[in-house]
């Protein structure tokens, strides 16, 4: 199950997408169709894992609108122009090439928080009891 969530840090805060290949394969297919025809998409209803306490939606990016930003308590918007969806999912791509890693992904925009996607690094229960 992909598990997601928001790790707070005075100097490193970043958005912490962990899964399987299998589960990072649909997190970049998911992607893919939004490149191929933006419209907003609510990660958590397309990932659903019960223990997910942070709400995500990624949504066509206007103007500074681009990259992750919070927009309410455990509540996320990933502003992405359809060409940045494709670059993400072809990263993914690259990492599940890899028996384990890590990729982050920033768009470089003012106040957005970088979006690390791993597999491998952690262990299966993380971020699915609380810690």
């Amino acid at each position: 199950m992909l598990r997601f969530d928001f790790m707070s840090s005075d100097f490193n805060e970043h958005f912490l997408i962990l899964g399987s290949c299998a589960e990072l394969a649909e997190l970049a297919g998911t992607l893919r169709r939004y490149a191929d025809a933006p419209a907003p998409i609510e990660l958590s209803a397309c990932f659903p894992n019960p223990t997910t306490t942070a709400k995500v939606v990624l949504e066509p990016a206007e103007g500074n609108e681009q990259g992750l930003h919070v927009t309410g308590e455990k509540s996320f918007r990933w502003g992405l122009l359809g060409w940045q969806a494709a670059i993400i999912a072809a990263g993914i791509d690259k990492l599940n090439a890899d028996r384990s890693g890590s990729e982050i992904f920033q768009l470089g925009a003012e106040g957005e928080i970088p979006v690390k996607v791993s597999h491998g690094e952690y262990e299966d229960e993380f971020l699915v009891t609380k810690y």
